[in-house]
């Protein structure tokens, strides 16, 4: 079965009108999650991004 492509529009609207929800910034539910994921071991903390390779011996 081909799956079936449909834009969906979405809006926080009704949220906020109805229950006065706001939805935070995009960069501070990104850091959450990571804290999340490094706090229930999913990964592990690393080193920054650009900062070399994480293992002796990667290239």
């Amino acid at each position: 079965m081909r799956a079936v492509s449909v834009p969906a529009l979405v809006s926080s609207a009704q949220g906020a009108a109805e229950l006065g929800w706001t939805a935070r910034p995009a960069k501070e539910s990104i850091v959450e999650m990571a804290e999340s994921l490094i706090r229930h071991g999913i990964v592990r903390p690393g080193r920054p991004a650009g900062s070399g390779p994480a293992r002796q011996g990667v290239s």
